[in-house]
């Protein structure tokens, strides 16, 4: 237990600027592709799993560094939150199995409704 987290603080530590979320997944899971990204975060995470770690690095560029006050005092940080959309470990074993679609099948729907997949 609290792998992801120390996995995520790692990140968070290696790239410290301007960072507003940070999302751990599974080893099933590929974190270059969105959707499973996402799927993780609706399949996996629960609000209990998000963490605010106040006080990060920012830039004088950064958007969301609104306030004129914390620039003239040079305050340069944003809270970053941190999510674990990983599996229980404590139950791992046991966590469900992903419903996944042979890449056959997947092919012969994408060929026959072609207009529906162009940007899948």
């Amino acid at each position: 237990p609290g792998h992801a987290k120390h996995a995520a603080m790692a990140a968070l530590g290696f790239y410290p600027f301007d960072r507003r979320f940070v999302i751990v997944v599974d080893e099933d899971v590929d974190p270059t592709n969105l959707r499973e990204v996402l799927f993780a975060l609706g399949q996996r995470a629960t609000v209990d799993q998000i963490e605010v770690i106040k006080g990060n690095w920012t830039s004088k560029l950064d958007p969301l560094l609104a306030n004129p006050e914390l620039k003239r005092v040079k305050d340069l940080t944003l809270p970053t939150a941190i999510i674990m959309a990983c599996k229980p470990f404590n139950w791992i074993d046991q966590f469900p199995t992903p419903v996944t679609i042979a890449p056959e099948l997947e092919n012969r729907v994408k060929n026959k409704w072609p207009d529906m997949f162009k940007n899948a």
